[in-house]
């Protein structure tokens, strides 16, 4: 059997970072927007500067995540580093101007799909985020990325889109 590898050079853009800066919190702040706007539907006329208060703490909370991806990438020397990643059945090896490691299936937290990239979780808080644009939005690529995702890895630790 012939060993499944998908090789790509991966530099990220801030519009990576952003993505998945608003992905890795759409729970969050979507339970807080709707909880933000029922509480102003219930207050909204009685008292008017808290609902002043609340629509500005919710704009707040929600432009955060931007600047926050913004200050992430001018200021995280490796996020400005172009990365080399060899996925295969075995694993991850990520080869950077800093070091090279390998990541063993088993060893990976979890791996989350998102509509722009795959979010290749480290820790609970920690992740490599790997661009769909990088492999081209090639749908074969993306399809054996899955394939070798769902092989590799526990199913509870994964949440992949269907298959293209």
């Amino acid at each position: 059997m012939s060993q499944r590898v998908i090789e790509t050079d991966v530099k990220l853009e801030l519009r990576d970072v952003i993505r998945y800066n608003y992905w890795s919190l759409r729970i969050r702040l979507g339970v807080m927007n709707i909880v933000a706007v029922l509480y102003l539907l219930w207050v909204w006329t009685s008292i008017p500067s808290i609902s002043f208060t609340i629509i500005v703490l919710m704009i707040v909370a929600n432009i955060v995540p931007y600047y926050r991806a913004r200050r992430t990438i001018a200021t995280h020397r490796l996020l400005q580093q172009n990365v080399r990643l060899k996925i295969s059945d075995e694993g991850i090896q990520i080869q950077s101007e800093s070091g090279n490691s390998v990541l063993k299936w088993n060893e990976i937290y979890k791996i989350g799909e998102a509509k722009y990239f795959f979010a290749i979780y480290l820790s609970n808080r920690q992740a490599v985020i790997l661009p769909k644009r990088v492999l081209n939005n090639d749908l074969a690529k993306i399809d054996l990325l899955k394939d070798m995702i769902s092989t590799n890895m526990d199913s509870q630790r994964v949440k992949l889109k269907h298959k293209a």
